[in-house]
């Protein structure tokens, strides 16, 4: 993979999570004005809803990549695919809504009825931006993925200051409103911006049960991969209250810039490997699975490294209230997560080759360890250290994936740190071309 060669992509995808970044400028903002209680509150209703949907990327959506490549099967594909997704998608909403009473009893916290009775409305908006988002992966047309997600942060950001400007306090079922807001009109503009691709049709060969076969362990993957992430917040609720998970929500929110860059990656790197395992391509593959982990860690590791000297503590005593400062520990051991992280993406790589069910097995073993210790951690009752399973999750995951790929795709410990020479020579070339220019 040259960088040079996928300059407008990786811009286009650049763009796209700083428009990301930059929503969170206005979730601390939004930090600022909601209580505590309340911002827990809203992030167990969004890690809930996330969680869904990462499942339901995985059992429905995956296929559009796996098996849509093939213009002979684009239509009766993109069939299956919406029929799995919107059957499975609601069906998961109607359950929860069922069990509303149930889900607050077991977590002695009323207001999560509040939380169960939003999923609904919630996942049937978000069902068009999901999927076509999926359709402009597939054609990796990331221009088209910044549109989508610059019409779901730019409305919530604008109704966030138009609250503040009226208020300096805002409430759960304000945020809830404005998310809805949100994923309808970004669903809308995804639908606008994917029309051309919306081909429906029946005629094929691909076979229901060959998709279900790829996307169901996968579908468990994503559960197991993304409950330390995501669903970490209701064992947290389950032994502490609403206002700790605002405290660590608040702690991850912050630490979302490395998930985000991790996303990037993936969404990158798999369309790629697929594309070249098709095509033969084993030199390729070699060097995209190298280059993108290599230069991600040497990213990540360069950040750790400045916040842990105290850069993390001076922004968050400087931009959040006083009643975050707890935040402070939580983010500071968090960040010993993002380390590992970059060789998660091998996971995309060992995915294309159709391994979804090694995949599967990395993810059951690593979140089963990290589950069983925040299990333990909550249970001494001290918040503080409440990240140490997140952080568990992410070197089992990572080192999992590294060993597995320097055994079968030969990713020797030297690739590690080839990013230093691969930006050395990308420098010179581009010096030696502008001196050919003038």
């Amino acid at each position: 993979m040259r960088i040079q060669e996928n300059l407008g992509k990786i811009s286009w995808s650049l763009a796209d999570k700083v428009t990301i970044a930059l929503y969170g400028v206005v979730i601390i903002f939004q930090m600022r004005a909601l209580s505590i209680g309340d911002f827990g509150l809203f992030q167990l209703l969004i890690a809930l809803h996330t969680w869904i949907f990462v499942v339901l990327d995985a059992f429905a959506l995956q296929n559009l990549i796996q098996f849509g490549m093939k213009q002979t099967e684009v239509r009766r594909v993109n069939s299956l695919v919406l029929t799995f997704h919107i059957v499975a998608g609601l069906g998961a909403a109607a359950f929860i809504y069922l069990i509303r009473y149930n889900i607050a009893d077991f977590f002695n916290e009323p207001d999560l009825i509040l939380v169960a009775e939003a999923i609904p409305l919630l996942v049937l908006l978000f069902i068009p931006r999901t999927y076509c988002i999926k359709l402009i992966f597939r054609d990796q047309e990331f221009g088209s993925l910044f549109l989508v997600n610059l019409a779901f942060f730019l409305p919530m950001s604008a109704i966030t200051a138009y609250l503040l400007i009226n208020s300096s306090t805002m409430t759960f079922v304000q945020m809830k409103n404005m998310y809805y807001i949100g994923a309808a009109l970004s669903s809308v503009t995804a639908i606008a911006l994917t029309f051309r691709k919306l081909k429906f049709g029946f005629g094929g060969v691909i076979e229901i049960w060959t998709m279900v076969k790829f996307g169901f362990p996968l579908s468990i993957n994503n559960a197991f991969q993304n409950m330390p992430r995501l669903l970490d917040v209701y064992i947290v609720q389950f032994f502490f209250s609403k206002e700790i998970v605002g405290i660590y929500a608040s702690a991850k929110v912050l630490f979302r810039v490395f998930d985000e860059s991790l996303n990037a990656a993936h969404g990158l790197v798999y369309p790629s490997a697929v594309r070249q395992l098709a095509n033969g391509d084993t030199s390729g593959l070699h060097s995209l699975m190298t280059k993108s982990v290599s230069f991600l860690f040497i990213l990540f590791l360069i950040t750790v490294v400045l916040l842990e000297t105290g850069l993390s503590d001076f922004f968050i005593s400087s931009f959040l209230p006083p009643r975050y400062e707890l935040a402070i520990v939580q983010f500071n051991i968090l960040l010993l997560a993002a380390i590992p992280m970059p060789f998660i993406i091998l996971s995309s790589v060992i995915l294309a080759t159709g391994k979804s069910e090694t995949v599967a097995k990395i993810s059951v073993v690593s979140v089963s360890v990290s589950l069983i210790v925040l299990y333990l951690v909550c249970s001494m009752g001290n918040p503080n250290i409440i990240p140490i399973g997140v952080v568990v999750y992410s070197w089992l995951y990572g080192g999992i994936c590294y060993f597995y790929a320097q055994k079968y795709f030969d990713f020797k410990p030297k690739y590690i740190f080839r990013a230093f020479n691969d930006s050395l020579n990308f420098g010179k070339e581009f010096i030696q071309r502008r001196k050919r220019s003038d």
